[in-house]
């Protein structure tokens, strides 16, 4: 139950995320604004994993720990791709 709460529900927001967007140009800046879009949508289910755990309704340890923590790295590079989608704007 672990591994698909972490890793199979994660994959899903981005599944979805992708079919969602009305535009399906695979460029550069698509991915990053897919991957933009997934990241807080992940955030967001995080933090309501964060609150099931905490108020006992989940009892997986370190479930909302795990998710926390998977998502500091992403942030990091959701950071760099955007620093670098902006120097690219700037430089067309």
């Amino acid at each position: 139950m672990f591994y698909v709460i972490t890793i199979v529900v994660a994959l899903l927001i981005i599944i979805i995320n992708y079919l969602l967007l009305a535009k399906k140009v695979k460029t550069y800046r698509f991915f990053v604004r897919l991957y933009s879009q997934s990241f807080f949508s992940i955030l967001v289910y995080a933090i309501i994993i964060y609150f099931l755990e905490i108020n006992h309704y989940l009892s997986i340890g370190w479930l909302s720990y795990s998710l926390i923590f998977f998502l500091i790295p992403a942030f990091f590079i959701l950071i760099t791709l955007n620093l670098i989608n902006l120097l690219k704007k700037r430089n067309n």
